[in-house]
C-alpha cells in the first residue's frame, strides 16, 4: 500500500520535472518521510510535548540535503535536552550507515579521559574494538575511518569546546550525510566550532507540565484530593522545568494531602537537592567573578533593567558586558525584550541557596543579605560584633520599596561590617555612623547627617558614591585619595558650599551637582582632570565655572547656573572630543560661545543655547547672537529656547536637522537663514511669537532632502497652517478615514498630518502614536459630517504638522499598494482639530497650499534624534567607516543621506551597524521602537562591535541634556 501511494506522488511529480536527479530526490524524501513517521509514532504518550520539538530538530538536521551538518541543543540542566536528543536519535538511526550516542561528556572526559571517548565512538561504529593511545591518535583515527563513512553521532552534555575539537573537530572528519548532535549548557561551545544551527531548548507549558508531572504524581489506587489544586502549585513553582516535575512528582506520587502541603511549603526555602545539584553544574563552571556577577544578580538585581545596573556592576570589577554574555550562554540568566535581568525560579533560588551556605538560619555568615526578617535578626543580634563575612545588606525589595524596621541598622550594624561593598541607604537616622567599610565599592546615601564622613573612611577601592538630599556642608576634610571614583553625584545637597579637591579623583570620568544651593564655587582643581567624560551642573547658584580646556576626553557639558554675575571662561584650545553643549544662563555669555563657534569644538553636533533674561530694559541691542555657527560643520540639533530678548536667528550651518526654539517671543520670523539646510526635518517654534512665514518655513522643509523616502515634523504657535489646509479638518476628533484618489501609489509621493492644540495640551503630544489601517471601499476624500468639522476658536494656539513618504512605508505596510482605497487613521491623542491627505510635490507650487498626510511615525523635537544625529555624525565619517563597513559603504552611504531613516530600512540594510533596533511583523500592522535613551543617567551603547571614536559618540548624545525616544507606531 505505502510503495503504490509513493509510486503515484513520484510518477504525478516526474511530469512536472522531467529531470531525473530531482525524481530521485523526490523517491528518497517520499520513502524517508514515510519511515520517519512510522518510527516513534506515540513519542507523546511516553514524553509529554517531544513530538513537535522532535520534529522541529529533525528539521533543522535536514536530513537527505547532502553535507555534513551539526546542530546544538543548548539550554539550562534539566530542561530535556538529552531526552530531545535521544528521541531525535531513535527516530532517524536507522538511515544511517552507523550511528553512536556519547553520553555524559563532561563527567565522563574528566572520569576516564578524552580517548577512552574517542575509542567508543570508533569501535560503535567500525564494529569492532579500536584502541587510542592519546588525543591526537584519536583526532587521525576518527578522520581517517570516518570521512567515507554517513554516520549519526550524538555528543551528549559538552561544556568544554576542546571536547568538541577532539570528537568531532571538522566537518571533514564524517562522510557526505552525516549529521551530529551535540547538546550543552554553554552556548559558547556551540558558537566556537561553528555549528550550523543552534536550538535552543523549549521548557514545557502550563498544559505540558500538569500532564508530565501527572503521570509521574498521579496515584490512581490512592488519589489524592484536591490533586487539581495542589498539582497546579507545583506545576507553576517550577514553570517548565521537566526535571523538576519528574523529581517532585515522584516524590509526592505516595504522600497524603498534608504531607504535600507540607512539601510546598518547604520548596521555597530548601529546593530539592537533585535539582539543584543538576542546575548548579552550569553554576561550578563559571570563573570566580562570574560567579560572584551571577550571585549579585540572583539576589538582587533580577527585574532591573540591565543598562541601569551597568555602572553599579563595573564598579565591582565584573566586567559585566563579557560577565553577562556568558551567563546568558551558560542559560542561567536572560534579558527580556524590556531589557530587565531574568532567570528561571529555580535557577534563582540555587544562588539563594548558595548565598546560605552551611548556615541558613546564620544571616552574619551568608556574603549578601537581603530577606527582611534576616536584617531585622542582626539588628536584634549583637551591634557591637564586627563582621567580616558581609558584603551586601539590600533591604529593598523589586520595586525599591523600603522594608526594613530598623533605621539604627546603618549607625550600628553597617559600620561594624569590614567586607561591605555595596551600601545603598535611603533612610538614616540622625547618629553619625562611626566608621563605614573601606571596601565599599559602591555607595548611594540618602539624608546622610550633617557631618562629615568619618576620617577613618578610605576607600581606595570606592567607584561609584551618589549622595542625595544630604545634610553636609563638605563631604570630607582635606583631599581624600580615591584613586579608582570613576561616578560622582550630589543631588539636592541643599547645605553644600564646597566640592571635593579634585585632584586626589584622578579617574574620574562622570560629575553631576544639582540643585545644590549654596555652593557658589567648584574646586577649581575639577579643571585639571583629563578624564573626565560628562559634566552636569544643574540648577546652580555658581559664580563662576572653571576652565574645562584642560579636559580633552569631555564629550558633554551641561551648565545651568541663575545668577546674572555667572562667568564660563571661553575656550582658548581644542575640544575635538565635545559633541554635546548645553548652557543655561541669566547672563550673556556670548565670550564663551563666540570660542565654541569658532574652531575649538569642530565635533559639536548638538548645541544648547538658553541666555534669558527677565529684565530686558538696556539690551535692546541685543537682537541676535552675535557669533558665527557656519564653522560647526556637524552640527545637527540646535536648541535656542528661551532667549527672550532673541528677534534674528543666526544662519544655520548645512548639516542642521534640527531646530528648537520654544518661548522666544519677540522672534516672529525665520527668514531665509536656513537655505542652506536640505536636512532640515525637525523644526519647533512655539509658547513664544507666532511666525509670519510659518507657510514658507514649511515649503522649505518639504523641498529638502529630508523627505526623500523619510519624514519631517514641524511644531508652530498659531493657525496660519490649518487655515490653509485641505480638506477640511476634523473638529475634536482623533480618527478619520481618508479615502484615497485613483492611482494614489504612483501620482502622489506622501501624507501629511496637520493637528492642532489648545494652549497648555501641546506638551502631552509630542510623541504621538498613530495607527493606521486599511479601508476597502469608499469615496475619495474624508468622511465627516459639516457639524464636526472644525471651526477656529480663540483657544486654539499650536499647530503639529508631519509628513512621512510613501518611501518609506512600501517596506512595512503589506496593504500599500494600487488595491488600497481607504485609510483609517487615528492620531492616538486628544487635539482641537485633525486632518489629512494625500500629498505631491508640485502642491508646493498652489496657493492656498494644499496639505495632507496618512501615516505618520510618532515625532517631537525629540523623537528620531539619537538616531538621526548618530546617522549624521556617521556620514562625517566616510573615511572611517570605509574601512569599517567595506563593501556595504555604497549602499549605507545612500540610506545615510536621508538621515531620517525608518527603523525597517536600518533593520534590513544596516542590521549589522544597528543592531539594538527591534521590529514585530504582521500582515497588516507594524510596531517598532527606535532605542530609549534616557537621561541624565543613560550612558546606553547602540552598536555590538563598533570603533572606538563612534562609541565615543553615542556616549555622548546619550547624556541628559536630552531624552530621546521614538514611541511605537502601528500601521
Amino acid at each position: 500500500m505505502i510503495n503504490r501511494k509513493l509510486t503515484i506522488e513520484v510518477n504525478s511529480q516526474c511530469n512536472e520535472t522531467k529531470h531525473e536527479a530531482a525524481v530521485i530526490q523526490i523517491i528518497v524524501d517520499a520513502i524517508s518521510d514515510k519511515l520517519l513517521s512510522s518510527n516513534y509514532s506515540n513519542i507523546d504518550e511516553e514524553l509529554v510535548g517531544m513530538t513537535d520539538r522532535v520534529n522541529d530538530l529533525i528539521s533543522k538536521l535536514e536530513i537527505g540535503t547532502g553535507g555534513v551538518r551539526m546542530v546544538g541543543i543548548w539550554g539550562i540542566g534539566g530542561g530535556g535536552k538529552t531526552t530531545l536528543a535521544t528521541c531525535v536519535y531513535m527516530k532517524i538511526k536507522d538511515r544511517f550507515h552507523g550511528h553512536c550516542i556519547v553520553s555524559n561528556i563532561r563527567e565522563e572526559s574528566s572520569k576516564s579521559g578524552i580517548t577512552t571517548l574517542q575509542a567508543k565512538i570508533l569501535s560503535t561504529l567500525l564494529k569492532k574494538q579500536v584502541g587510542v593511545q592519546n588525543e591526537e591518535e584519536g583526532r587521525r583515527l576518527i578522520e581517517s575511518r570516518l570521512c567515507h563513512s554517513n554516520v549519526l553521532i550524538i555528543l551528549d552534555d559538552v561544556d568544554d569546546r576542546k571536547q568538541l575539537e577532539a570528537l568531532a573537530g571538522s566537518h571533514e572528519w564524517f562522510g557526505d550525510g552525516s549529521r551530529i548532535i551535540i547538546t550543552t549548557r554553554d552556548e559558547h561551545v556551540l558558537r566556537t566550532r561553528k555549528v550550523d544551527h543552534i536550538s535552543p531548548v523549549t521548557l514545557l507549558s502550563q498544559d505540558e507540565g500538569i500532564r508530565l508531572f501527572r503521570k509521574h504524581a498521579y496515584n490512581e489506587e490512592e488519589p489524592l484530593k484536591d490533586y487539581g489544586i495542589l498539582s497546579l502549585r507545583v506545576v507553576s513553582y517550577v514553570d517548565g522545568l521537566p526535571l523538576a516535575l519528574e523529581v517532585l512528582g515522584s516524590f509526592l506520587y505516595d504522600k497524603n494531602k498534608k504531607e504535600w502541603k507540607s512539601t510546598l511549603n518547604r520548596l521555597k526555602d530548601i529546593p530539592p537537592s537533585e535539582i539543584l545539584k543538576q542546575l548548579k553544574i552550569s553554576y561550578d563552571g563559571l570563573e570566580t567573578t562570574e560567579k560572584e556577577l551571577f550571585l549579585d544578580i540572583a539576589c538582587f538585581l533580577r527585574g532591573k533593567r540591565k543598562d541601569d545596573q551597568m555602572e553599579l556592576l563595573e564598579a565591582f570589577g565584573f566586567h559585566p558586558v563579557i560577565g553577562i554574555k556568558v551567563l546568558m550562554q551558560k542559560a542561567l540568566i536572560t534579558v527580556t525584550s524590556e531589557g530587565k535581568f531574568d532567570m528561571h525560579d529555580l535557577v534563582q533560588e540555587m544562588g539563594h541557596y548558595i548565598v546560605r551556605g552551611e548556615h541558613p538560619d546564620n544571616p552574619e555568615k551568608h556574603t549578601r543579605v537581603w530577606k527582611r526578617e534576616e536584617i531585622n535578626n542582626l539588628c536584634l543580634g549583637d551591634t557591637t560584633m564586627e563582621n567580616d563575612k558581609v558584603e551586601v545588606i539590600y533591604p529593598y525589595d523589586a520595586n525599591n520599596s523600603y522594608r526594613i524596621d530598623h533605621p539604627e541598622l546603618y549607625s550600628k550594624i553597617v559600620p561594624n561590617m569590614k567586607k561591605l561593598r555595596w551600601l545603598i541607604i535611603k533612610l538614616c537616622s540622625s547618629e553619625v555612623p562611626t566608621s563605614l567599610s573601606n571596601e565599599l565599592r559602591y555607595m548611594e546615601w540618602d539624608y546622610y547627617p550633617a557631618s562629615r564622613f568619618p576620617d577613618s573612611f578610605q576607600p581606595t577601592h570606592l567607584g561609584v558614591l551618589k549622595m542625595e538630599d544630604g545634610l553636609q556642608t563638605e563631604l570630607w576634610k582635606g583631599r581624600k585619595h580615591l584613586p579608582h571614583l570613576k561616578v560622582l553625584q550630589l543631588h539636592h545637597m541643599n547645605n553644600l558650599v564646597s566640592t571635593p579637591d579634585f585632584d586626589g579623583l584622578p579617574s574620574l570620568q562622570k560629575l553631576e551637582i544639582t540643585w545644590c544651593h549654596k555652593l557658589e564655587e567648584i574646586h577649581p582643581s575639577l579643571g585639571n582632570l583629563k578624564t573626565l567624560k560628562y559634566i552636569r551642573v544643574d540648577r546652580s547658584n555658581l559664580k563662576k565655572f572653571p576652565k574645562i580646556d584642560h579636559m580633552k576626553k569631555l564629550e558633554t557639558l551641561f551648565i545651568s547656573c541663575y545668577r546674572d554675575d555667572f562667568e564660563i571662561p571661553e575656550i582658548q584650545s581644542d575640544m575635538e572630543n565635545l559633541a554635546q553643549l548645553s548652557l543655561t544662563s541669566y547672563s550673556m555669555q556670548l565670550v564663551f560661545f563666540s570660542s565654541v563657534a569658532a574652531v575649538h569644538c569642530p565635533n559639536l553636533i548638538s548645541l544648547q543655547v538658553k541666555l534669558q533674561n527677565y529684565n530686558l530694559s538696556g539690551l535692546n541691542h541685543f537682537l541676535k547672537l552675535d557669533f558665527n555657527l557656519s564653522k560647526l560643520s556637524v552640527l545637527v540639533h540646535l536648541d535656542l529656547s528661551y532667549c527672550n530678548w532673541l528677534e534674528i536667528l543666526p544662519e544655520f550651518p548645512s548639516s542642521l536637522s534640527i531646530f528648537v526654539a520654544k518661548g522666544c517671543n519677540r522672534l516672529t520670523d525665520i527668514g531665509d537663514v536656513n537655505r542652506n539646510c536640505k536636512w532640515l526635518c525637525q523644526v519647533s517654534v512655539i509658547k513664544g511669537g507666532v511666525l509670519n512665514d510659518g507657510d514658507r518655513l514649511l515649503q522649505s522643509m518639504l523641498q529638502g532632502k529630508a523627505i526623500e523616502n523619510h519624514s519631517m515634523v514641524l511644531l508652530l504657535q498659531g493657525l496660519q497652517i490649518p487655515r490653509m489646509f485641505s480638506p477640511r479638518l476634523v473638529r475634536d476628533g482623533t480618527t478619520c478615514t481618508l479615502q484615497l484618489p485613483e492611482n494614489w501609489c504612483n501620482d502622489f509621493c506622501g501624507f501629511l498630518i496637520c493637528a492642532f492644540i489648545k494652549d497648555g495640551r501641546f506638551q502631552y503630544i509630542i510623541s504621538p502614536k498613530i495607527t493606521m489601517k486599511p479601508v476597502r471601499g469608499g469615496r475619495m476624500g474624508i468622511d465627516f459630517e459639516d457639524d464636526v468639522v472644525w471651526k477656529e476658536s480663540d483657544d486654539d494656539k499650536q499647530t503639529w504638522v508631519g509628513y512621512v513618504s510613501f518611501g518609506s512605508l512600501r517596506h512595512t505596510v503589506a496593504w500599500l499598494d494600487e488595491t488600497c482605497e481607504a485609510v483609517y487613521i487615528s492620531f492616538g491623542h486628544k487635539c482641537s482639530g485633525f486632518g489629512v491627505c494625500s500629498f505631491m510635490l508640485c502642491d508646493l507650487d498652489f496657493e492656498p497650499l494644499s496639505l495632507s498626510l496618512s501615516s505618520m511615525p510618532s515625532c517631537d523635537l525629540v523623537s528620531l534624534t539619537n538616531m538621526l544625529i548618530l546617522l549624521h555624525y556617521l556620514e562625517s565619517f566616510k573615511s572611517e567607516l570605509a574601512e569599517y563597513l567595506r563593501m556595504f559603504w555604497q549602499h549605507i552611504t545612500r540610506i545615510l543621506r536621508g538621515l531620517l531613516v525608518t527603523v525597517v530600512n536600518v533593520i534590513d540594510d544596516v542590521q549589522q551597524v544597528l543592531p539594538p533596533i527591534q521590529y514585530q511583523r504582521s500582515r497588516n500592522e507594524i510596531q517598532y521602537d527606535v532605542l530609549y535613551l534616557r537621561g541624565p543617567n543613560g550612558d546606553t551603547v547602540l552598536l555590538r562591535e563598533k570603533p572606538e571614536w563612534l562609541g565615543r559618540v553615542v556616549h555622548c548624545i546619550t547624556g541628559s541634556m536630552m531624552s530621546f525616544s521614538m514611541s511605537a507606531i502601528n500601521l
